[in-house]
């Protein structure tokens, strides 16, 4: 029972941040967070009542698996049910087995994930406490930052059930790349970065939700690693999107890690924000998708380079 309360955090996680960021945008303002107070005394119950259904009827099924116990008997009908049953027992075990790994895999992300999404609350803390006025820049900068840590978790949970979470659709790569740098455009600013763009008209058959998180991990991580006064490019070429930043390279013993999930690296240790599941999930993605990704690295510069499919393209 313990193992399916743990297998809920990520719920109770995701609606606990949804109260707290409206709650320091308020008080950042000056505004009464008792709005906030009264969603949460609305919402609590059924957000309890959701976690206790998901305990409930997993339990249950665990419950119905744990009775069919073989049955021995000489009779070749039940020996033939008597092999099923075992095949869907030690089926459930290993099922089991590897929820138990998925499920601590996500306690650790968890644990390291709310380290990341304090750092920003307490920088904004901070800034409503020592100052009177607030840098409407370095706000938009600390939500920025605790968007893409919620955008990283939410996705990682969406990974279970991928296939039922896809809308492909003819996009142009230039879009993409707009969104992304709009998004992180106080970012580029704050390290006086340079965007270089060349991409040509092509259109892309994909998703778009899942396609920009991937462009914007990859330029994320491009920002957070370059020198400042640095350009960051973004290359079309044939099928193939790259992505260049001039700065911190990648050690040559850390490249082949670099996509394990928790892995920072030399890079990730130096920077201490980093939670080692960005490349994870893009490359989980990514092999959803059929896009191939490759990461390169020397002292000056460090390329991720997406691949597309031909048959995915349209000129």
């Amino acid at each position: 029972m313990a193992q399916l309360l743990s297998q809920q955090i990520i719920i109770l996680i995701v609606y606990l941040t949804m109260l707290v960021i409206p709650t320091m945008i308020l008080k950042l303002q000056g505004d009464n967070v008792n709005l906030v107070w009264q969603t949460f005394q609305f919402t609590w119950i059924p957000v309890l009542l959701v976690i206790i259904c998901r305990v409930y009827g997993s339990h249950v099924t665990i419950k119905k698996v744990q009775k069919r116990v073989p049955i021995r008997s000489w009779n070749p009908v039940l020996q033939v049910q008597q092999q099923v049953i075992l095949a869907e027992s030690q089926r459930f075990n290993d099922l089991e087995s590897q929820n138990y790994f998925k499920t601590r895999q996500l306690i650790d992300y968890l644990m390291t994930w709310s380290h990341e999404m304090k750092l920003p609350i307490a920088a904004l803390n901070l800034m409503a406490e020592q100052e009177s006025t607030v840098d409407s820049d370095q706000v938009v900068k600390q939500l920025s930052l605790m968007k893409n840590q919620l955008e990283m978790l939410l996705s990682y949970e969406r990974l279970n059930d991928f296939n039922h979470d896809l809308d492909f659709s003819w996009l142009t790569i230039a879009d993409i790349i707009d969104e992304t740098i709009k998004e992180y455009s106080t970012f580029f600013i704050e390290k006086q970065l340079k965007p270089v763009i060349r991409v040509s008209p092509t259109r892309i058959l994909s998703d778009q939700k899942w396609l920009l998180f991937i462009v914007k991990q990859l330029v994320y991580n491009a920002i957070k690693y370059s020198n400042p006064q640095s350009e960051i490019e973004l290359n079309w070429s044939d099928n193939q999107l790259t992505i260049s930043n001039h700065g911190l390279p990648i050690a040559a013993n850390d490249l082949p890690r670099i996509f394990e999930p928790g892995f920072t690296g030399d890079n990730g240790h130096q920077q201490q924000s980093a939670t080692g599941m960005g490349l994870y999930l893009v490359q989980q993605i990514c092999q959803q998708l059929d896009i191939t990704i490759t990461i390169s690295s020397d002292p000056q510069v460090t390329r991720a380079a997406l691949t597309f499919p031909k048959a995915a393209l349209k000129v």
